[in-house]
């Protein structure tokens, strides 16, 4: 009797062991200790570059000589390993990030800065000011602490037109004071722990504008005016529903500024705000796309994988190059790669060496919440939620000793559906549970009910980004004809995802506002989290348990 392989408990095994086999990943080596010493550098302030050349020096040197002489001694060539990695995080850290300024007991005054826009808060076109986040580039003698240093920044108009894009330098005037007095008070979303999440501890408000000292790269214009112009594309044909054009705006562009605070809210509330960040689903959709063209026009693997990369990086640079973006193209372009030389990559090797690359590039990413979110996500996904499936879709194999020939084309569409729900269910659980410290953690917020409305707005929003990806396509090359069709049936699908977005949102329980009771618990409860996945392999029930145990513990007894 033939047995039905693809739908058989071991066919769910091997099928989903491509996507979940961790290999080797020597790269851990790195980014551990990189991770550990960085966060330990930024809660603490340490700044010892001294102590990083001679850690790097001494015991780099003594690793490689242990590797080369005593191959045997693992536990040698680990220590000293692991000592040359801080050294080289205790040196970056001193390199690429300032001391923060002393101002305990000092009153605010009138400061007259050079500034550089690091982020700039999307405005009204009627407001009368503009923020955001911006670096000290020079200042007086008397305020040298500052260089450095991010703060937030507010500047009055009238001022330049490319002066509120990232990168532009300027030179403004205004009232310098701490971002403990200037938001204390007020502060009633959490705006002031975000500032300190930035490590943003002074702001300059009632700025000035006096002249402009660098105007932002070519890169960052054409990359501001190709958003602006993509934008007109997914808004035509929009007239009589601009609430839908603009959450298409916003999760195809990223643009979350576009979006209605109602709408923001509602999707806050279900845990659906995901899908307004360009992430992996976006890059993946966009890839498979661009896939399934190559594959009609018979191009070359070589050529085509490199077209779309080049593709995917421009629209990752496009939209404002987010973490989750650049970190999903990374992985792309990591498996991509391997492929082209022949060379065996696995997902988690992949993400292990796009945040290894970024954190060396710019050890300041570690704060970003959304650095946090995406790499902590995918991690939980790989190692928990797709082994998570595959244990849920081998607790129930109907049909399973029946001859393939024999099952009919409803048999075969049930297995599927049951295959596909218990995938997604194993990716929403591990998606909630990873996301749920640091949601907490920067924003008092935990949506209970999230797995639940994900397994319906995650399919709901991939034909979104199909046909609006299709929709910039189009509109790219001069047949923006077509474009209006396409955003009126991702307008349709948009408006069913919100009706069903605030509805889930009115269901009683579905979001709590927590906080914990101090700030170090959310990064070791996700640190804690993450070590289980790698030590545990996932393969019994009782393993499935640690992690939301773990997660579930810290909100009863680190939440207030």
């Amino acid at each position: 009797m033939q047995s039905l392989p693809e739908f058989s408990i071991d066919s769910f095994s091997n099928r989903t062991s491509r996507h979940i086999h961790i290999g080797h990943i020597p790269l851990l080596w790195i980014l551990c200790p990189l991770v550990l010493t960085f966060g330990g550098c930024f809660t603490f302030d340490l700044h010892f570059p001294r102590l990083g050349v001679a850690l790097l020096l001494s015991c780099g040197l003594a690793s490689l000589a242990i590797a080369h002489f005593k191959p045997t001694w693992g536990l040698g060539w680990s220590a000293c390993h692991l000592a040359s990695v801080t050294g080289l995080a205790l040196l970056l850290f001193s390199i690429c990030i300032s001391p923060l300024p002393d101002w305990a007991g000092l009153p605010p005054r009138e400061a007259e800065l050079e500034l550089r826009w690091e982020q700039v808060f999307a405005s009204r076109p009627e407001s009368k000011t503009i923020s955001g986040i911006a670096q000290v580039t020079s200042a007086p003698t008397h305020l040298k602490a500052l260089v450095g240093n991010d703060l937030y920044c507010q500047i009055r108009r009238p001022f330049p037109p490319t002066m509120p894009i990232h990168g532009s330098v300027f030179q403004a005037i205004g009232y310098l004071d701490t971002a403990e007095r200037s938001f204390s008070a007020s502060d009633s979303h959490g705006f002031l722990r975000y500032l300190k999440h930035r490590r943003a501890v002074m702001t300059i408000t009632r700025g000035r504008f006096i002249e402009m000292h660098k105007e932002p790269g070519m890169i960052q214009q054409w990359c501001l005016e190709k958003s602006a112009f993509l934008e007109s594309v997914l808004r035509r044909g929009s007239g009589s529903n601009p609430d839908s054009a603009n959450l298409l705006v916003a999760m195809l562009l990223g643009q979350k500024s576009a979006m209605p605070e109602e709408a923001r809210i509602v999707f806050s509330r279900t845990g659906t705000m995901h899908l307004f960040a360009i992430s992996g689903l976006h890059i993946g959709v966009i890839a498979a796309g661009l896939f399934w063209i190559g594959k009609r026009i018979r191009c070359s693997d070589t050529f085509w994988r490199l077209f779309i990369l080049a593709t995917l990086l421009v629209f990752v640079m496009v939209t404002g190059a987010a973490p989750s973006a650049l970190r999903a193209w990374l992985m792309v372009a990591c498996i991509f790669i391997a492929r082209m030389f022949d060379r065996n990559s696995t997902p988690v090797a992949g993400l292990v060496l796009a945040a290894t690359l970024v954190l060396l590039w710019n050890p300041r990413t570690l704060l970003d919440i959304g650095f946090q979110l995406s790499y902590c996500v995918v991690a939980a996904i790989l190692l928990y939620g797709l082994p998570l499936g595959v244990w849920l879709n081998s607790r129930w194999t109907p049909w399973l000793f029946l001859p393939q020939k024999s099952l009919g084309r409803l048999r075969r569409i049930l297995l599927r559906l049951k295959y596909w729900f218990c995938t997604g269910l194993g990716i929403g659980i591990a998606s909630s549970l990873a996301s749920a410290p640091l949601i907490v953690g920067h924003f008092g917020l935990f949506s209970a009910g999230a797995v639940a409305v994900n397994l319906v707005a995650v399919p709901l929003a991939t034909p979104i980004i199909f046909a609006g990806f299709l929709s910039l396509i189009f509109g790219t090359i001069g047949c923006g004809f077509l474009s209006t069709p396409l955003n009126w049936f991702s307008g349709k699908i948009l408006n069913l995802l919100s009706w069903m977005a605030n509805s889930a949102s009115s269901i009683p329980g579905m979001a709590w506002v927590m906080e914990y009771k101090a700030e170090w618990i959310a990064p070791f409860v996700m640190f804690t989290f993450l070590g289980c996945l790698l030590v545990i392999p996932m393969r019994r029930a009782w393993h499935f348990l640690i992690p939301p145990a773990l997660v579930f513990l810290s909100f009863l007894l680190g939440t207030s």
